[in-house]
Order: structure tokens, then sequence, then C-alpha cells
């Protein structure tokens, strides 16, 4: 992760403490705030201490917010929202793609995945060609549709016990989905930990519209992220029978959660997964797989500021 430090930081030192006392008081309590957030993360990824050099200079967030919400602001933006949007949803898409054919070189060929496999090929072109948010969102949603059709195929151990029919969710009414919105609620929440401490307002979004009470800008990024964080994990849960229908219950009706001791099982092998180590696709380092939201944030700031040319989406290898 040094690297992030490498190529240039967000933030510089002047912006501690500036402007009259109480302004810079406001300064070191976000800064203060901000090395609590990133510090106990540390410590749940396995990181040490000293590590926290690396962020230091884009803990104070003034200026940068400044400039995303002038962007949100302003008019003559959309084309630069459209942008972003794309790259992230085409990321989505791609990583979609990639577990897929990961699937197909482990187990052997399957006419279906491959179908889906070649669906999800043209959707990614028609990405870069929609004119518009809606398009997009239309294109997105088929997508994520056509891919959940084939994630039955992904589960090779205890088909009976964990079926799956398709995503649903508020609430989700089998095992497999409530392990799905739990990944991605983890998934949402570290990110927008990892905006704030890069010093972007999680609120404000470039694809996701603003409402009220809603991290916009985190489901944003938490869009490329999804299939390799959460649905490889869930995957790798059920396939190494790491869980089980015993950690499961019903609520209410239709709704399904998992136990106490579910819950206890999942975290725990959450927090595991999170320390290990990949190479990121852009920054060309090893980093623990719990930093990755952090990896992208700073990115994502490093764009905004204009310090590099394209804002670099995750991609599954």
């Amino acid at each position: 992760i040094n690297i992030l430090l490498q190529r240039g930081q967000v933030h510089g030192d002047q912006h501690i403490g500036s402007g009259d006392d109480g302004a810079a008081n406001g300064g070191i309590g976000q800064y203060d705030g901000a090395v609590c957030r990133t510090a106990a993360h540390f410590r749940a990824v396995g990181g040490q201490p000293g590590d926290l050099q690396v962020f230091h200079q884009a803990l104070i967030s003034q200026e940068l917010a400044g400039e995303q919400d002038a962007l949100s602001a302003e008019t003559g933006n959309d084309d630069f929202f459209l942008h972003i949007s794309q790259n992230i949803i085409a990321a989505k898409i791609q990583n979609y793609r990639n577990i897929l054919r990961r699937f197909i070189r482990d187990y052997g060929e399957n006419d279906f995945v491959e179908k889906v496999v070649h669906e999800l090929d043209v959707h990614k072109r028609q990405v870069f060609k929609s004119s518009c948010k809606q398009d997009l969102l239309g294109i997105e949603g088929i997508s994520a549709n056509q891919y959940f059709s084939a994630f039955p195929n992904l589960i090779v151990q205890q088909k009976e016990a964990f079926p799956f029919h398709g995503r649903n969710r508020r609430p989700p009414k089998d095992a497999v989905n409530a392990m799905l919105s739990l990944a991605y609620t983890l998934i949402a929440n570290d990110v927008t930990s990892a905006l704030e401490t890069v010093g972007l307002d999680p609120y404000v979004g470039f694809m996701h519209t603003l409402r009220p009470g809603r991290s916009s800008l985190s489901l944003d990024i938490m869009e490329e992220l999804r299939a390799y964080m959460g649905d490889r994990f869930v995957l790798s849960l059920i396939n190494r029978k790491q869980i089980s229908t015993n950690d499961f219950m019903h609520q209410g009706e239709e709704g399904v959660i998992l136990t106490d001791n579910g819950r206890k099982i999942f975290l725990s092998a959450w927090q595991t997964r999170k320390k290990e180590e990949i190479v990121h696709p852009y920054l060309g380092e090893k980093i623990p797989i719990g930093l990755l939201p952090y990896a992208q944030a700073m990115l994502l700031a490093r764009y905004i500021r204009n310090d590099i040319d394209d804002y670099p989406v995750f991609l599954i290898r």
C-alpha cells in the first residue's frame, strides 16, 4: 500500500489547522475521528500502527469535500457523472463475468453459464454506449438478473441445503440471500468509512441519487466490490462447508436470518478473509483484501483532484 504514498497523496499538511482557532480545532477533531476509524480498521485487517502514515495526508477533508460538492452542484457535469458511472458498472459486469469464467475453468464447460458470460460481454459493451443514467441502470439491472440466474451453478457443495432462485431482500427469503445481504452491508459500511477517511462525502453520489440518510457514493463504489468481496466469500462459506442450515432461522412468515452462532461463524470468516492479501490490479502491490475500499476511495479522491487521468476501477483477474 506504500505505493499510494509514492504516487502522491490526496491532501497536504497545509490543510491541518488552517483558518481561525475554531476551524483549526474542528479540523483536529475530524482528524482524530478519522484516525480512530482507520486504526480500528487496520487492527481488523491485521495492519500495524505504523501503516497509518500512508493515510496521514488524506485525513483532513475540507478542500476535497468542497470540490466534490461543487461537482454535484454545478450544471454541465452530467458527462462527468455518466463517465464514472459507466466505469463502475462496466467493472461490476466484468467482475460478474470473471467469477463465472473462473467457475468454468475450475469445473468444466457449462452451456448455461457460458451463455450468461456471453450476454454479460454484450451488456458491458452497451454500458459505454449508454447516453444517460437511466439507460445505464437498466443495463445494470438486466446484467445482475442474468448473473444471479447462473449463481446456483456456482454452489457445488450443499446444493440441496442452499437453494437459490434469484436475488431477494427486505427480508431475504433464503439462507444464500441472507448471507449476501449481510456481506453487502459490511462492504457498504467499510466503503463509507473509507470515503470519510480520504475526505469524500459518502452521501453525495454520482450514480445513486441523493436521498436523506442514504450513503449514495458508498453504494456507487461498492458496486465494483460486490462480486469479489461479497459473492465469492458467500460461495466459499457454502462450498467449504464452513456454514450449514443449522446456522439459520426463520423470522416472520418469509424472512431468513443467521442465528447467533451463524453470525459468529460468518463474521469470524469475514475478518479472516479481510486479512488475506491480493495484488491490487492498478497499484501493483499486495494489500489486505480489507483495504480494498480504502484503496478505491483514495484513487477516486485523486481522480476528483485531477491527480490522475481517470478513476481506476477494481477488476478481478
